[in-house]
């Protein structure tokens, strides 16, 4: 019987010695563990929370450009491309500002916000876009090497159509005719759907050579 308790009483001390000795790296593993469970669901939230508020900035963004309203339209955009770049609310706020900037002429910023699409957005479609739009810009500031960058580094085939477009303004500067009509004839075969766009590139093909 003594035997039998000090056996007991021994084997209780050394759980306890362990559990001292041992016991609080496991309280920590747990406590850890639970840590990044919570976190993990937490983040999580904390996510669609981002998602919603770059929502509903974007679509004050959306809402002051159709009411002409720049100052709103650039607040809210620099707000989106600071704190929600990851989203692709930023970027489509961007492209809005590249937008406005033209409007008033303001093509240098213009460029800087189509850049800063083409370097952080993680939608291709916008990065195609923000190349196309910049090289429009380019040609319009008469740098058409730089615009055929821009449209080079288009890969996108629904885009096709858009930038032959864009090559044949810059070719009828650079006053190669045979280029010209080559990029207008496919954007307007692929355009057919489009009345006023296949209007526009009759028209380029009537003087496809500028002044």
């Amino acid at each position: 019987m003594t035997d039998g308790y000090i056996s007991e009483k021994e084997q209780i001390e050394s759980i306890k010695k362990w559990w001292s000795e041992q016991g609080k790296f496991i309280a920590i593993a747990i406590v850890i563990g639970l840590l990044i469970g919570f976190g993990w669901r937490y983040w999580h939230q904390l996510q669609d929370r981002r998602e919603q508020n770059a929502s509903a900035i974007y679509q004050s963004v959306l809402q002051a450009d159709q009411a002409n309203q720049s100052v709103t339209v650039v607040g809210g955009a620099e707000i989106l491309m600071k704190d929600f770049a990851d989203t692709p609310y930023a970027s489509l706020a961007a492209l809005i500002w590249a937008k406005e900037a033209v409007l008033v002429q303001k093509y240098d910023l213009a460029l800087s916000k189509l850049q800063w699409v083409i370097e952080h957005s993680k939608v291709s479609r916008f990065q195609q876009i923000a190349h196309i739009s910049a090289a429009r810009i380019l040609l319009e500031l008469g740098k058409t090497d730089a615009a055929l960058t821009q449209l080079n580094a288009v890969k996108t085939k629904d885009f096709a159509p858009l930038v032959d477009w864009v090559k044949g303004d810059a070719y009828r500067l650079t006053g190669d005719v045979t280029l010209s009509r080559q990029y207008y004839e496919d954007a307007k075969n692929a355009l057919t759907a489009l009345p006023p766009a296949t209007a526009l590139m009759n028209m380029n093909l009537a003087q496809p050579v500028s002044g």
